[in-house]
Order: C-alpha cells, then structure tokens, then sequence
C-alpha cells in the first residue's frame, strides 16, 4: 500500500501496533509520515537537508534538539505540496496509546484540506467524539460484515474437523460452535 498511485497521487499509512509501543503514539506516526514522504519523493530529501543544516549552522550543538510537533507538522505540508492528491491512511487508531493527542495531529496534519484522510478504528466513543469533527463519510462496517464472519467461522470450523485438528462427533456441538463464536464476534 505504500506504492505511489502515480506522478500526482500518493498514499501514506500507519498502522497503530497494539504489539509495539514505538507504532502507537503520534512522534511514531509524524516520523514515519516524513520518512514515507521522502522515501516517495527522494528530491525532498535535499530540501529537508538545506532547512536542517541551516538550523544547525544557527544553533550551538547542545541547542539542538528533536523536532517539535509544529516542526513536523509544517514540514509535512510542505512535503505534501509536491503532489496533487496524497491520502494518509491511519489504520487501528483505537490502538494508539495517546488517543486524543493523536487525533489532535492528525486534525493538524489535514488543516490545510490537501491531505486526505481515512481512518479505520473500532467504535469507541472516546474516539467518536474526537473523529466525528474531521470525519466527512463515517461507515460503520460492523452490520456488513455479520455475513462474512459467519461464512469464515464455519468454513473454518469444517476445515478443521475434517483436518482432524478439531475432534467433534457431535454436529450439534460443531454449530454451538460456530454460533457463539459469530455471535461473540459482534461485540469487536
């Protein structure tokens, strides 16, 4: 997904690892915004090398010091700038382990309208009332996807039984099975 669409389209994405605390906080996700930008256009590279020896030449080198949120926030609309439509994908933002000031970046990061935003999260309200004001087009997936769990879950359970990884002579108990698990998936 980090492939660029063409010239004039790019797609940015982060994914907030519940398993790594390094991948669920907004330093991580402004990081590797930038490094995605420039891995997407090494011509910014020279850009951000100018603009960082320039503010080294002014500072002592005990001044300096690791961007700021600002900083990085204004280097990415700059770095944004050199395409037509770019789409920053932020995928499991409920994992993330600072959830307001996360979504306060990416409020700032898409201020300027030029970044498009998607963001696929469970539906917790902390979050909902953060999301709703740069939401333009929530879709709740949960009732379209009854379906396809359901499908999954027996599919798997038969394969498994026939398999042999699941024992069960009992088909009564094969569909308790599936059953709660379906039915216990709704509440993810």
């Amino acid at each position: 997904m980090k492939q660029t669409l063409s010239s004039d389209c790019a797609i940015i994405y982060f994914f907030c690892d519940h398993r790594d605390p390094l991948k669920q906080n907004s330093q991580s996700f402004l990081h590797a915004v930038c490094k995605q930008l420039l891995e997407k256009n090494p011509a910014g590279m020279e850009e951000v090398r100018t603009w960082y020896n320039d503010r080294c030449n002014t500072k002592s080198t005990s001044e300096i010091r690791a961007l700021t949120t600002k900083e990085y926030i204004e280097l990415i609309d700059h770095l944004s700038m050199h395409w037509k439509h770019l789409y920053l994908a932020v995928d499991a933002l409920d994992e993330s382990s600072e959830r307001k000031t996360f979504v306060d970046v990416l409020t700032q990061v898409t201020s300027s309208g030029h970044i498009k935003l998607i963001v696929t999260s469970r539906h917790e309200v902390d979050l909902e009332r953060v999301v709703r004001p740069i939401t333009a087009f929530p879709i709740d997936l949960k009732h379209h996807m009854s379906v396809d769990i359901k499908s999954f879950v027996y599919d798997e359970v038969k394969y498994r039984r026939l398999s042999g990884s699941l024992k069960c002579k009992d088909e009564r108990l094969e569909s308790n099975i599936c059953s709660a698990i379906v039915q216990n998936s709704s509440d993810m």
